[in-house]
């Protein structure tokens, strides 16, 4: 077991060694976005996460070589976030949680959104006599920068944590 440990903090050192960014300071935001998921990841318990530093140009590979790089047995492992935003937000109906302008959505990257699925999975929050008519959702990804407002992140290292 002691063996097994010190291998894989082995190969996390050669890891972080070989894809950390060079200038990933105390200071820089990169840093600061770790740290912060880290720190939520440990606050709710999820002993199981793991956490892998991978090439800059990491988002311009296959899928499949993205999943071999995280260890992943498929591509259908692989998730994202999305922060989507409804066009179409009316806050006078709003109510802070069944409706609202933003909804961070994860999805597996070998799917697709579905905006009338997100919109029908929404409307169901609501019982039936209070929902929202379809012409209030018109679902669209989120600008770069309500995202990083929003979430605290920048592009690509959006978490849920």
């Amino acid at each position: 077991s002691s063996l097994v440990e010190k291998l894989i903090s082995q190969v996390q050192n050669l890891e972080k060694s070989l894809y950390c960014p060079k200038d990933l300071s105390p200071t820089s935001i990169q840093h600061e976005e770790v740290v912060r998921a880290r720190n939520a990841v440990v606050a709710a318990k999820i002993y199981s996460s793991v956490f892998k530093w991978v090439p800059e140009d990491y988002y311009s590979f296959s899928l499949s070589k993205r999943s071999q790089i995280l260890g992943a047995q498929s591509t259908f492992q692989l998730c994202k976030s999305m922060l989507m935003e409804n066009k179409s937000f009316d806050p006078a109906q709003a109510d802070g949680s069944t409706y609202g302008r933003f909804y961070l959505v994860l999805l597996q990257y070998e799917s697709t959104i579905n905006n009338k699925k997100l919109q029908s999975e929404i409307r169901a929050l609501r019982p039936v006599a209070n929902r929202l008519d379809p012409s209030k959702f018109d679902f669209r990804v989120a600008s770069e920068e309500e995202n990083a407002r929003l979430t605290g992140y920048s592009h690509n290292a959006v978490t849920p944590f």
